[in-house]
């Protein structure tokens, strides 16, 4: 027993005796007399499996325009044109149901079209679901890998500050950011980390410590947005007047910068593992 709905389009004599056949054997009908009438049943919401139109409609839109139609606009509804031998469209594509046509053979085409319908409806099911099974083993690969990665940094970064506390030498980092807040958590924690920390407020204070400074500065952490020299342009002054200091810069903004780049907000972890990694790969 069939229960799926089959939405009628065609002339009163056609949608009669039609409809009447398509009941006898459990099927829901809906009716229409032209394409315009069919498209607002189906824009009403209506749950239709299977639009059985005439190819040759009155009143506008030919059967074949309405079936194109439905197959882009509705594409969980099924088509199948009557036409008669004639007639046929072009488009292979279209079911078709040739006219004048018995009883059991309008039965036949409906059930084989709508079993072609179910079939590709669990074939989609089953590839959505195969997707969605590969997408969650794909993030749960990225996850495994990401922490895995971020576990190694750490264990990185947690060696080369023991050795760090314990050495004579320390590496020097200049902090340049004008928020004085931030500048002081950053150099504060890098300070306890083991670090020589020296600050500065602006472009151009760093320069002045760097041709003050006695020894090499080997990171420079620059905000990027600071008053007077920005920290692109304290990064190009400082590539020539110290080619060996590494920089990284730091921005609340989605610009790509040449090098490498923390984003606002950060965790200080983070940035220590910055510092870290450009100390041992350069």
């Amino acid at each position: 027993m069939s229960f799926e709905t089959v939405l009628v389009v065609a002339g009163q004599r056609v949608v009669e005796e039609t409809s009447s056949t398509l009941l006898r054997f459990s099927y829901r009908v809906l009716t229409a007399g032209n394409a315009r009438e069919a498209l607002e049943v189906l824009e009403a919401k209506a749950p239709v499996e299977l639009v059985l139109s005439e190819a040759l409609l009155s009143e506008g839109m030919s059967g074949t325009s309405l079936v194109n139609h439905i197959r882009l606009s509705y594409p969980a509804t099924t088509v199948l044109l009557m036409t008669p031998v004639d007639h046929q469209p072009i488009d292979p594509a279209i079911p078709l149901l040739i006219t004048p046509f018995e009883p059991w053979t309008l039965i036949a085409r409906v059930e084989h079209v709508l079993a072609d319908l179910q079939r590709s409806s669990e074939s989609l099911v089953k590839t959505v679901d195969t997707s969605r099974v590969r997408m969650e083993e794909l993030a749960l690969a990225a996850a495994a890998a990401a922490e895995s990665v971020r576990q190694s940094r750490r264990q990185r970064t947690e060696r080369f500050c023991s050795r760090l506390r314990t050495s004579i030498v320390r590496p020097t980092v200049v902090v340049a950011e004008d928020d004085a807040s931030l500048r002081y958590s950053v150099c504060r924690y890098l300070g306890l980390c083991g670090f020589r920390v020296l600050e500065a407020s602006d472009g151009q204070e760093v320069l002045n410590i760097s041709r003050a400074c006695a020894g090499q500065i080997d990171v420079l952490v620059t905000d990027f947005s600071m008053p007077g020299l920005n920290g692109l342009e304290l990064a190009r002054t400082m590539a020539m007047d110290c080619p060996r200091t590494s920089i990284i810069f730091m921005t609340g903004g989605d610009r790509e910068l040449p090098g490498r780049t923390i984003r606002k907000p950060f965790e200080l972890d983070d940035l220590l593992g910055e510092i870290v990694a450009v100390l041992v790969n350069g």
